[in-house]
């Protein structure tokens, strides 16, 4: 009886520690700049390098390595999600006229 109690406490505990993992979504900080191409290295660990503003760029800095340019998802995430907050939100409104502006009257014209 013991070991069906402890097998079904593991079973839990391991099912909650996977819906914990899928939920957790990393995200990079607010203020890391991001770059469209990333130098991945093929020296089994798995490192990247996302700091390239061109495919060339990447591709000259690839010369020996052994690891290719691929784009970066993150960069092109924060694209969408900044295109989707600028069509969200309205335009700013204009700035009001000034009080004296609307009360000048035009000066009358000398008559010859």
């Amino acid at each position: 009886m013991r070991s069906v109690a402890v097998g079904t406490s593991l079973l839990v505990a391991t099912a909650l520690s996977a819906a914990a993992f899928l939920a957790f979504k990393p995200a990079p900080a607010k203020a890391e700049i991001l770059y469209p191409w990333c130098l991945k290295t093929d020296l089994g660990d798995g490192a990247e390098n996302c700091s390239f503003d061109s495919f060339e760029q990447c591709r000259g800095s690839l010369i020996g390595s052994g690891g290719s340019c691929v784009q970066n998802l993150w960069y092109f995430q924060q694209q969408k999600e900044q295109a989707q907050r600028q069509a969200v939100s309205p335009p700013p409104a204009p700035a009001p006229a000034p009080a004296q502006a609307a009360a000048k009257k035009p000066k009358p014209q000398p008559q010859q």
